[in-house]
């Protein structure tokens, strides 16, 4: 079964999307912030990120790319 978890960001006032696939792997939509709650929710879950899917060109849903990125790499 396909899961939908939110993560809402009260510094950039969005949503973040993890959506879990029945592999074991995920994706991010909007990764506005990648905090310590996002990513419990990421490896609490034992998801291997495997991509990000951004729905327009803004700022307060690209914060997030550069630490995501530091930590899951390329």
């Amino acid at each position: 079964m396909i899961r939908v978890y939110s993560h809402y960001s009260v510094t950039t006032l969005s949503n973040t999307y993890l959506i879990g696939f029945p592999s074991g792997e995920a994706i991010l939509v909007d990764p506005s912030v990648f905090d310590a709650e996002l990513l419990d929710l990421i490896e609490g879950h034992h998801y291997t990120l495997r991509g990000v899917l951004l729905t327009h060109n803004d700022e307060s849903h690209l914060l997030g790319l550069r630490p995501l990125t530091r930590v899951y790499g390329q």
